[in-house]
C-alpha cells in the first residue's frame, strides 16, 4: 500500500485553517492594549491636570498670604510718611500700585523669566525699603545670562519676605540681604541670604512661605530641584534652589 495515500496531510491546509483564529487573537489582543493604553494615558492626563490645580492652589495660597500681610505694613509705612514726607509717601503709593498690579494680572501657573521676576522683587524691596530706611541694604549678584531662565512665577518673593522678617526686622541695626543668581550648566541657581541674627531654634523651622515654596517647586521638579536652608553658626539666614534652567517637563 502507498503511505502518501493514507498518511494525513498536516501542511499548508492545516495553518489555513488556523489563520482566522489567529488573526482573531490578533485583534482582540490589539483592542484590548490599546484599551488599556488609552486608560494608562488617561490616567496621565488627570494626573498633570491635578497637579496643575495643585500648582495654581498652591500659589493663589501664597499670593493670598502675601498680598494682605504685605498691604498692612505698606498701607502702615505710606501713613507714617504722609505728614513729614509726602512726596515719599506718594512714590510708595505708585510703587505699590505696579506691584499689585503685576501680582494680580499674572496667570499664578506660568513660568517666568527670571528677569521679570526679579523686576517683582525690585519692587517689592523698593516698598519696603520705605519702611525699614536705611536698616535694608540690598546686594545683588545676577549673571546677566540667568535672566531669560524660567523660573516659577513668584518664587523669589517668599524668599525675600522671610529674609526681611527675620533677619531686617529683628535686628535694630538691620541686615543685608544678597540676591544670587547663576547659571551652572543647564541648571540655574538662585539663593536669598541675609546676615541678621539667624533663627533662634535649632533644629530650623520653615515657616508658611517657605514650606509653600519647597512644596511647589517638589510639585513642578521632583527631584530635579534642591532646596536648601542654611544657618551658619554666626548668624544669618540663606535658602537655595536648584532647578533646571527652563520649564519643567
Amino acid at each position: 500500500m502507498n503511505a502518501d495515500a493514507t498518511t494525513p496531510t498536516h501542511g499548508p491546509g492545516l495553518f489555513a485553517a488556523f489563520v482566522p483564529w489567529i488573526v482573531y487573537w490578533v485583534l482582540v489582543g490589539g483592542v484590548v492594549g490599546f484599551g488599556y493604553y488609552a486608560k494608562y494615558r488617561e490616567r496621565e492626563l488627570r494626573a498633570a491636570r491635578l497637579e496643575t490645580r495643585l500648582a495654581r492652589a498652591e500659589i493663589e495660597a501664597l499670593r493670598a498670604q502675601f498680598q494682605p500681610h504685605f498691604l498692612f505694613n505698606a498701607l502702615n509705612t505710606v501713613s507714617a510718611l504722609v505728614r513729614d514726607e509726602p512726596l515719599a509717601a506718594e512714590r510708595t503709593l505708585a510703587r505699590l500700585g505696579d506691584l499689585l498690579r503685576i501680582a494680580l494680572d499674572s496667570d499664578p501657573a506660568e513660568m517666568v523669566p527670571l528677569g521679570q521676576e526679579l523686576e517683582f522683587v525690585d519692587r517689592y524691596l523698593d516698598v519696603e525699603q520705605a519702611r525699614f530706611g536705611d536698616r535694608l541694604r540690598v546686594e545683588r549678584d545676577i549673571d546677566p545670562k540667568a535672566r531669560s531662565a524660567r523660573v516659577p512665577y513668584l518664587v523669589l518673593q517668599p524668599l525675600v519676605e522671610n529674609a526681611l522678617r527675620h533677619g531686617v526686622a529683628a535686628r535694630r541695626a538691620g541686615a543685608t540681604v544678597t540676591l544670587r543668581a547663576a547659571l551652572r550648566g543647564e541648571r540655574l541657581r538662585l539663593e536669598v541670604a541675609d546676615d541678621g541674627n539667624g533663627p533662634a531654634r535649632r533644629p530650623i523651622e520653615e515657616g508658611v512661605g517657605l514650606g509653600n515654596t519647597r512644596a511647589r517647586l517638589e510639585l513642578l521638579f521632583g527631584a530635579a530641584q534642591t532646596f536648601d536652608v542654611r544657618a551658619p553658626a554666626g548668624g544669618g539666614f540663606a535658602v537655595a534652589i536648584e532647578i533646571p534652567a527652563g520649564a519643567p517637563s
